[in-house]
């Protein structure tokens, strides 16, 4: 479930470790991976390197699934509740994303275990909303974000990273 991807730049500036936790299942989570990616291309010049790494944002939901009305019925009470919800989603572009090769995937139990694990581990380490966004461990932003504002936050942590992580360990002691 690990997807590295390099950003490559003319100079030897250690790259920003961008590492991005969301669940497959949210739209949300694509409309921040579509909006990192414009964020990247508009700092060309800042290397980066962006992991993924997954997340239950409904660990109740059976792995063999459930019907979208009982579904949105437990989430937001009732699917007429989650009309404005979508209307904001679909508001926020398509992904990209084929919709069988999604299906495939999903119905696999392929890497079910690791998943589980690393989906464990970020609700441990504190994460409670995705998409996540941890810039070089020593910035999160929470939230679909628009592409400047997640642009402006890597170019702060690729100009002042050193200071921000003594500044960490610091108040670590």
């Amino acid at each position: 479930m690990l997807d590295t991807k390099t950003a490559t730049a003319p100079n030897t500036i250690t790259p920003v470790q961008i590492d991005v936790v969301s669940d497959v299942v949210c739209p949300w989570c694509f409309i921040g991976k579509a909006r990192l990616e414009k964020a990247l291309a508009l700092k060309p010049n800042i290397p980066v390197e962006v992991r993924y790494h997954p997340y239950f944002l409904n660990p109740w939901v059976p792995r063999e699934g459930m019907s979208r009305d009982e579904y949105l019925t437990t989430k937001f009470g009732s699917p007429d509740r989650y009309t404005s919800i979508a209307g904001r989603v679909a508001a926020a572009a398509a992904v990209g994303m084929d919709a069988n090769t999604t299906r495939e995937k999903l119905a696999s139990d392929a890497d079910v275990a690791q998943i589980e694990s690393a989906a464990n581990s970020a609700k441990d380490a504190g994460i409670d909303g995705v998409p996540t966004f941890i810039l070089a461990g020593v910035a999160a932003i929470t939230g679909a974000q628009s592409p400047e504002v997640i642009a402006n936050a890597i170019e702060q942590i690729a100009t002042n990273r050193d200071k921000f992580m003594a500044e960490q360990k610091a108040a670590a002691r």
